[in-house]
Parts: C-alpha cells; structure tokens; sequence
C-alpha cells in the first residue's frame, strides 16, 4: 500500500511505516518541515538544551500520517487540535477528573485487556452487548450533571465529556507501557497505535441503530484529535443479519475507518475462542 504526498511523492504507508525507525528520507524531511511550520504559528517548540520539545516526534507523526504527509492539511488538523485542547484546558481536567466518574466511562469503551500483539500493540476489548438503552441513559445523564464539561463543535456535549479521558489515558499511559515491553518486533519504534476488538454477540439488531449516533460520536473524537491511534478493529461475534449492519458501517464512517476494519467469522477462530 502506498501514499503520495501533494507533491506527488509516494510514500510508503502500514504499520511500521511512516513511525519511528521506519520513515523514508522524503518522510524524514516532511517530518523536519512540519515542525518548522508548526513552530512559526506557534503551536511547536523545538528542543534546546535546557528543555524537551513541545511535542514528541511520535506525536507528530500521527498527524502527518493523517493527512498522509500533506504538510499544509497537518498543521491545520494540529493547529486546531491544540487551541481544542487550550480552549477546554483538557490537561488541567483530565488531572483532575473525579476517579469515580472517570471508572463509570471505562465501562461503556473498549478495555485494555493487558496484553499486545506480536508487534506490541495493545489490544483493546469492547463488549458491545453492555451498550443498553438503561445503560447508555445512565451515562448521558451523568454527564448532564457532571462539572467535567468539553465542548466541540458539532458534537453532543453529553455524549463527549468524558470520552477524552480514555483516550488521554490510552496515549499518556497505555502506549507509553507497551513501548517499553522489549520483547517485540520494532523494537526501537514506539507504540502509537492500538488494536480493538469488537465482540458483537448477542447484540440484536435495533441495538445496532440506537448505537450509531454515540460511535460517530466516538469515532468523530478520534479522527479530529487523536488520528491514527488505531491500528485495525477486529469484529467477532458477528450475527447472520451482520451483512445488513456492515452496510450501515460503510455509510456511517470514512473509508479509512472502514479499511481497517476485519471481520471475523467462526472458521478464522481457533475453536478454544469460539
């Protein structure tokens, strides 16, 4: 698979490439206009001897992995990105973010389940059945009531406020862990991404539908300010009428969300996991 740049350059594209110990010389000078660009609109700081830079290469890196290594596209998507987190001080509220609060979130979005692929990326189990109606009510209304407010154009506040924080703590503290597990392939390039998988058994049709509204909302989250955190999503579990809900996936997301996305069936299972 491949990328090409707005020069027309093509770029090699999947996990390892463009990360860390992977990057071609045109994406190594890409990565080096990037941050010359995001430090003259000042949302970059290089390195100097006394301080680390603002930003770590692996996070920049997902931003231009994003925008496939369009230069001009990244730095508006990271431009935005930190006057979203300026505007909502999302640093100060994730520190303090009741732990209570914060446990009920962890509930109702996908688990770490402590353990990584050969590659050393985590893998993350959602349970999709626990998504009830009664469930789902709760979580909206506690968000109603709660003082942990973020805002963002276009998205529900009551479904949004605290669905960062999981993610926060997927980059800040999940991958950080994976990175220094030794034991893995790549070993020198840090772990940016993770894997979800998705079990949908027992989830019933109507389900489904009730549910779209908070994955777009989860997924618009994802897409605008933490890009490329994910690897693929596998799905297991699937009902016979899947077909009908895959052909809402399709239409709900952008075709990169659903490119990597891997259904599987009973025979890609070993029978211990059926």
């Amino acid at each position: 698979m491949s990328i090409t740049n707005a020069e027309g350059t093509e770029l090699e594209s999947g996990y390892p490439f463009g990360h860390i110990g992977h990057l071609s010389p045109e994406q190594e000078a890409i990565l080096q206009q990037f941050k010359r660009c995001c430090s003259e609109k000042g949302y970059y700081t290089p390195a100097s001897d006394s301080t680390t830079a603002s930003h770590d290469d692996v996070t920049l890196l997902r931003f231009l992995r994003a925008r496939s290594f369009d230069v001009p596209s990244a730095v508006e998507q990271f431009a935005s990105n930190a006057d979203w987190r300026k505007k909502n001080d999302l640093d100060n509220l994730y520190e303090c973010m009741d732990v209570k609060f914060y446990e009920e979130t962890r509930f109702l979005y996908p688990q770490w389940t402590g353990r990584c692929d050969r590659r050393g990326i985590p893998i993350f189990l959602y349970n999709v059945k626990q998504l009830s109606p009664t469930a789902m009510a709760s979580y909206d209304d506690l968000s109603k009531n709660s003082k942990s407010k973020v805002s963002v154009e276009g998205i529900k506040i009551s479904k949004f406020s605290r669905l960062f924080a999981l993610y926060e703590d997927m980059v800040n503290f999940v991958m950080p862990l994976c990175t220094a597990v030794t034991n893995r392939k790549y070993q020198g390039t840090p772990i940016s991404q993770c894997c979800n998988l998705v079990d949908v058994s027992g989830v019933g049709i109507r389900q489904f539908w009730n549910l779209r509204e908070h994955m777009l909302d989860a997924s618009a989250l994802a897409s605008a300010h933490y890009p490329e955190t994910l690897d693929r999503i596998i799905i297991i579990g699937t009902p016979t009428f899947f077909p009908i809900v895959w052909g809402w996936i399709q239409k709900w997301f952008d075709a990169n969300t659903t490119s990597k996305i891997l259904i599987l069936g009973g025979s890609d299972m070993l029978e211990n996991y059926r």
